[in-house]
């Protein structure tokens, strides 16, 4: 996808596409924060349909829209499983040359990844505030421990000598 895309937009596309995509996500949630903000309830999406919709097809569009966030919260649960399963794959078949990857071992950790999720959210549910916390802190942490080598490695050239800066 990626090549598809620097090779019908060039760079530029990719970046600005990527501009473009930011700028409307950031709508999107500054919309839903508006909503959020003027009519807090637990019903999300469908109660603000129900709430701003014409009378005569209320019901209908708050039944639409229910829908689509329960499908997209599935959607969103079994592309999170996916991901996860078939970059443990990926990172298997990288760091051992004699590892052949077979569809299932994706499909096994895609079942691996959504059982953990389900397990944090339903038996330990009292500590996951700690749990966020600590997820948190380990990203803020990898954030610190990812750039500064990085950075430090930035400037220099194979042999270790600095690069010349013109």
């Amino acid at each position: 996808m990626l090549n598809e895309l620097l090779f019908s937009g060039g760079s530029a596309g990719l970046v600005f596409g990527y501009l473009f995509v930011w700028i409307g996500t950031i709508a999107v949630f500054t919309t839903m924060a508006e909503m959020a903000s003027m009519a807090p309830t637990s019903g999300g999406q469908y109660h603000w349909v129900s709430m701003l919709a014409p009378p005569s097809c209320r019901v209908f569009l708050s039944y639409i829209t229910s829908w689509l966030v329960i499908c997209g919260w599935q959607a969103i649960l079994s592309g999170s499983g996916y991901l996860g399963g078939n970059q443990v794959v990926a990172l298997i078949a990288l760091n051992n040359p004699d590892y052949v990857p077979e569809l299932w071992h994706g499909t096994l950790l895609f079942w691996g990844f959504i059982l953990v999720a389900v397990f944090i959210n339903t038996v330990t549910s009292r500590v996951l505030p700690q749990i966020e916390v600590a997820v948190l802190v380990l990203h803020v942490v990898g954030f610190f421990a990812f750039m500064i080598p990085i950075v430090h490695v930035s400037h220099q050239t194979e042999n270790g000598a600095p690069m010349e800066m013109d």
